[in-house]
């Protein structure tokens, strides 16, 4: 990847980067340009060596991934059974789940089932009250936003959300970065 800085002349700098992109920015203005999950940050100094780095090299806390979720809530029922839970054509169950006692508790059961059948990708689950959030593996970033979560139940009523809210450690570095450098 590498960065090169000219002087055009006037108020702004050249940037180069790599073989197809070139941009002007003004003097002195710092720049930021992203490949992949590599970032290079110019100050638009002609000699100026750029700064570059990966999320790893500098991800705190505050730049961490998110991993994109879906849900099954199970909204009405006493009895039957969640029998089939697809994420993106991959079943999550290894065989139907009974209605036990309440939809808290069967959302319980339903966490239970997710958590410990093995699949691949290998999703996880946690239920709050029967709201069972099924969540995807870490370093997926956005990949799984939009992923389908069908549910198929005997007499209990599920509602179901497909995936979304997952964000890259590289796009998180990156708004925070932009919000440092350009805010």
């Amino acid at each position: 990847m590498g960065i090169v800085i000219a002087d055009v002349g006037g108020t702004h700098t050249s940037i180069t980067y790599g073989t197809n992109y070139t941009d002007r920015i003004p003097k002195n203005m710092p720049g930021l340009f992203r490949s992949n999950d590599r970032f290079e940050i110019v100050t638009g100094k002609v000699g100026a060596k750029p700064i570059s780095f990966t999320p790893a090299e500098v991800t705190t806390p505050t730049h961490a991934e998110v991993l994109s979720a879906g849900e099954v809530d199970l909204t009405a029922g006493a009895s039957g059974s969640v029998d089939s839970i697809l994420v993106n054509g991959v079943e999550l169950l290894s065989a139907p789940v009974a209605y036990n006692t309440s939809l808290t508790i069967t959302g319980d059961d339903l966490e239970t089932e997710i958590n410990t059948n093995t699949t691949v990708p290998n999703y996880t689950a946690n239920n709050v009250a029967g709201a069972v959030a099924i969540i995807a593996v870490a370093d997926s970033g956005n990949t799984p936003n939009g992923f389908d979560v069908t549910s198929v139940a005997t007499t209990i009523t599920t509602v179901d959300s497909n995936f979304a809210g997952g964000i890259s450690q590289a796009d998180a570095l990156e708004t925070a970065l932009h919000a440092i450098l350009f805010e």
